[in-house]
């Protein structure tokens, strides 16, 4: 089932959503952005070519593509996107990059996928604050935004490997990276050390003469 939330995710989500305006894009039938109401949101825009017509007092809907809605002045709190096209749409990280938590849920191993690689490349460059696998969908919270990309989640690894990978073989890539990186960190601390060490004797030796 596309855009199914586990009892996991579910558990997760409300501390990084309640009291919050949510922005859910792509919002489809409305069916996510009740949920997150239900979660404790403070508010949902739900934005959407064709959004769905149930009402509710928290809930505004925007129709348009995303390179029609206005970029707000005051940012976006937090940006919800479940299983967006699986190709460039404009507007869209425009939004993100003005949004001080992206939430994203979706899938691109299996046979399944969606995203393009600009949205992957933009989740990578923010900080990690949840990851929930699955192997229907998995959910990814992000934080600000970083320097430099940081070890991407077995889902980014899939989605911007370039050919089709399981989730099983996502998730031992994903493995094989942060072991790798690891190494690397332990080899520069190494070195550093090394070199403190050096130049500390040199002083040393400095002081006797």
């Amino acid at each position: 089932m596309f855009g199914h939330l586990t009892r996991k995710m579910k558990k997760i989500l409300p501390q990084y959503i309640v009291g919050k305006e949510l922005w859910d894009l792509g919002a489809g039938k409305l069916g996510h952005s009740f949920a997150l109401l239900k979660a404790g949101a403070a508010s949902v825009v739900a934005v959407d070519k064709d959004p769905g017509t149930k009402k509710h007092p928290l809930l505004r809907t925007i129709r348009g593509y995303f390179d029609q809605v206005a970029v707000p002045e005051k940012g976006i709190e937090v940006a919800f996107v479940s299983w967006p096209s699986n190709h460039h749409l404009p507007g869209l990280l425009a939004l993100l990059e003005v949004s001080q938590v992206v939430i994203y849920l979706g899938s691109n191993t299996d046979g399944t996928s969606c995203g393009w690689s600009g949205l992957f490349r933009h989740l990578t460059r923010r900080e990690l604050l949840a990851h929930v696998p699955d192997k229907l969908n998995s959910l990814i919270i992000c934080g600000g935004q970083l320097q430099r990309a940081r070890p991407p989640t077995p889902e980014e690894i899939a989605a911007l490997h370039g050919s089709m990978m399981s989730f099983d073989q996502a998730r031992e890539k994903a493995e094989q990276l942060v072991g790798k990186l690891d190494r690397r960190e332990k080899a520069t601390k190494l070195l550093t050390d090394l070199c403190v060490d050096h130049f500390s004797e040199g002083i040393k030796h400095l002081g006797r003469r």
